[in-house]
C-alpha cells in the first residue's frame, strides 16, 4: 500500500513535477494501473479495502497468486486486460521501487512512430537453454511496448507463451522476440537504465535518465524526487 501512494504522490502525479507545463499536462493522457495478485489469506486488509474504494487504478489478477515465480504470467495478464480495456499507443511497464522521470519518458514517446516498438534498458541477453535460442531483452524496471506490438504478442501461440523462463523481463522478451526477430534495438534507455546507489551529492543533469532504480524505497523515491525538482527549479553551471 505504502509503495503505491508513494508512486501517485510523486512521479505519477503530473502537477507534482515542476517541468510539466499546464498545456502538457492537458494533451498527455497518462492512465496509471497497479496490476495485484491475490493472496493466500482470502480477506483483504482494511487498509487495502479503503485504498480500492478512493483509486480506480489497481487491476486484481485474481486467478495468480502474489508470488515471484508467476510475476510473468501477472504482467502478461497485465497487457492483456489494458489491450482490452483502453485505447492506447504505449505502455510503460515499471516495478514499485522504481522512481520514473515521467516527463521525460512520456514527451520521447509523444515523438515516436506507434509501430513494433520496444524498448528500454536492452543490453540484457537470455536463453541458450532448454533447446531455445538466446536473445536480447530489455531490463524489467523500465521498458515500454507499442500498441500493435502488445497486439501481436497476444496472437502468439501457447507453445510460445508457456515457456520455462521465469524472470518477467526475460519472459517478455522472448515474447517480442518471437513476433519480430529481427527487432533493432536502436532506441534504448538514455546512458543505460540508471541503477542510482546514492541518494546524495546530485548535480545539474541527474535528471536526465529515464528510470531510477535501487534507491532505497519509498523514503528514497521520495527523496530523490525532491532532489530532481530542485535541479529542475534552479539554473545549472
Amino acid at each position: 500500500v505504502k509503495s503505491r501512494y508513494t508512486i501517485r504522490e510523486t512521479w505519477a502525479n503530473f502537477t507534482a513535477w515542476a517541468n510539466f507545463s499546464t498545456a502538457e499536462q492537458k494533451y498527455l493522457n497518462f492512465k496509471l494501473m497497479f496490476i495485484v495478485g491475490n493472496t493466500h489469506d482470502t480477506h483483504y486488509s482494511a487498509a487495502f479495502v479503503e485504498e480500492l474504494s478512493k483509486h480506480n487504478d489497481i487491476a486484481i489478477a485474481s486467478a495468480l497468486e502474489e508470488h515471484r515465480t508467476v510475476l510473468k504470467y501477472k504482467v502478461l495478464w497485465g497487457l492483456q486486460r489494458i489491450q482490452h480495456l483502453y485505447d492506447y499507443r504505449f505502455i510503460i511497464k515499471t516495478d514499485d521501487d522504481i522512481l520514473v522521470n515521467l516527463p521525460l519518458v512520456l514527451r520521447k514517446l509523444q515523438s515516436l512512430q506507434n509501430q513494433n516498438m520496444y524498448g528500454g534498458d536492452c543490453y540484457q541477453r537470455y536463453g541458450g537453454f532448454y533447446g531455445l535460442p538466446g536473445y536480447w531483452y530489455c531490463s524489467g524496471g523500465g521498458y515500454f511496448l507499442s500498441n500493435d506490438m502488445v497486439s501481436s504478442i497476444m496472437t502468439l501461440d501457447q507453445e510460445v507463451q508457456k515457456v520455462p523462463f521465469r524472470p518477467e523481463d526475460g519472459y517478455i522478451g522472448w515474447l517480442v522476440y518471437n513476433v519480430n526477430k529481427n527487432l533493432n534495438f536502436s532506441l534504448r534507455v538514455p546512458k543505460r537504465f540508471s541503477h542510482v546507489l546514492s541518494l546524495y551529492g546530485y548535480k545539474c543533469g541527474a535528471f536526465k535518465h529515464w528510470f531510477y532504480h535501487r534507491i532505497g524505497g519509498e523514503k528514497g523515491i521520495r527523496r530523490l524526487f525532491q532532489q530532481i525538482q530542485s535541479n529542475l527549479t534552479r539554473k545549472c553551471s
